[in-house]
């Protein structure tokens, strides 16, 4: 099936992924709507950096980045994969594995399943992407992992320290309730 970004069309085979997915999508969302997508994000956690991304990053596509760099090398690939999309090419970070219908041994930044993340030391990362009934870690000495999707929990960051929240719904309206996870 296509799907338009920008002025090019492109081609997307997923699963779930239909016409009326296009539809929807492509009548509610702007060129400057994508352009404001982002595929990844920062915070300042004291110690290291928190990666935020909707799958994460495999260690394996930072091969390259020098001690101390995965930062500056990680904004680097995704401005390149970004670049790459808007052009209509293919960019391993965005790719998917085998098992997600793909040509790659490991997924990319949206396409990373949680049982495939490893952890990079030295680099913190929250993610979503693989639903589950509860919160996931996984933790070494130097690096912080943690899975969020489908657990009904929320990230909330503030004064360089993340706190994993309860959501829950009352009279209609969100509300956070902090909880131990």
């Amino acid at each position: 099936m296509s799907y338009g970004w920008g002025r090019q069309n492109r081609r997307l085979i997923c699963p779930g992924y239909d016409q009326a997915k296009w539809i929807t999508i492509h009548g509610s969302q702007t060129n400057r709507d994508w352009q404001k997508f982002k595929l990844h994000a920062w915070l300042d956690g004291g110690e290291r950096p928190w990666l935020v991304s909707h799958a994460g990053l495999h260690p394996c596509w930072l091969e390259g980045a020098g001690p101390g760099r995965d930062r500056e090398f990680i904004d680097k690939l995704c401005g390149d994969a970004w670049d790459c999309l808007n052009r209509g090419e293919h960019h391993f970070l965005l790719g998917r594995r085998l098992s997600r219908s793909g040509d790659q041994k490991i997924g990319g930044i949206n396409w990373l399943d949680w049982d495939e993340l490893v952890p990079v030391p030295g680099l913190n990362q929250l993610v979503g992407h693989t639903p589950a009934q509860a919160v996931r870690y996984k933790n070494l000495p130097t690096s912080q992992n943690i899975c969020l999707a489908g657990c009904g929990k929320t990230p909330f960051f503030g004064n360089g320290t993340l706190r994993i929240n309860k959501l829950a719904t009352t009279f209609g309206h969100f509300r956070r309730f902090s909880a131990a996870c």
